[in-house]
């Protein structure tokens, strides 16, 4: 999708307010077409954003026409709401990892790519993309009909199987499906870094 696309290419938006970035932008998105309306104070919340920071942000986005706000609060357009219905029909919620990741970071997040597996060569852009948005760790792995994979180094479900049981139990994927994981030392950077991995990967090579 070609709004997709636009938004991420910036990387950075500067204003008045301090910076935000292009994934943060999209995760606003995201927030505001799962509710049917959505108060700016819980926006404001659930982004981790300070109030002027995200009111540049509404800016952006009403300017874009892909958001507006009313009396009872903010709602996206239907430019909005197809972005919103492509992201969710591509890419899964974000799940806060409940399983032991092969590294000390302290806050994990995941999230799986629809059908995007035969996008991946060898998960390097991805794994830049999630350190570049925070991560300090990232793991990029592909579902296929014969397990679970680390794409050009191992079956991890004949190597590590105990762990490729934890992942396929945990999210749940379909043959064909890439489940990207990132750790941070925040809850805000891993669950950006995860977004933005998986946004890399949609964008990438579409």
């Amino acid at each position: 999708m070609e709004t997709l696309k636009q938004l991420s290419r910036a990387r950075e938006f500067k204003g008045p307010s301090p910076a935000f970035t292009a994934i943060q932008l999209i995760y606003a998105v995201i927030l505001i077409g799962s509710s049917a309306v959505m108060g700016r104070k819980r926006l404001t919340s659930q982004l981790g954003l300070g109030e002027g920071t995200v009111r540049t942000m509404l800016a952006r986005l009403v300017s874009w026409e892909l958001a507006f706000s009313t009396r009872e609060g903010l709602r996206l357009t239907q430019k909005g709401v197809d972005l919103y219905q492509f992201l969710t029909k591509t890419i899964t919620e974000l799940k806060r990892v409940e399983f032991e990741m092969p590294w000390t970071a302290p806050h994990n997040y995941g999230v799986v790519v629809k059908d995007a597996a035969d996008r991946v060569s060898t998960g390097v852009e991805e794994r830049d993309e999630a350190v570049r948005n925070g991560a300090s760790a990232a793991m990029v792995l592909t579902y296929l009909a014969d397990g679970l994979h680390m794409p050009r180094v191992s079956n991890l479900s004949v190597e590590r199987p105990d762990f490729a049981e934890k992942v396929i139990k945990f999210f749940t994927p379909s043959e064909n499906d890439v489940i990207l994981i990132t750790g941070a030392d925040d809850e805000a950077k891993a669950r950006y870094s995860a977004l933005a991995a998986a946004v890399k990967l949609v964008v990438g090579k579409a």
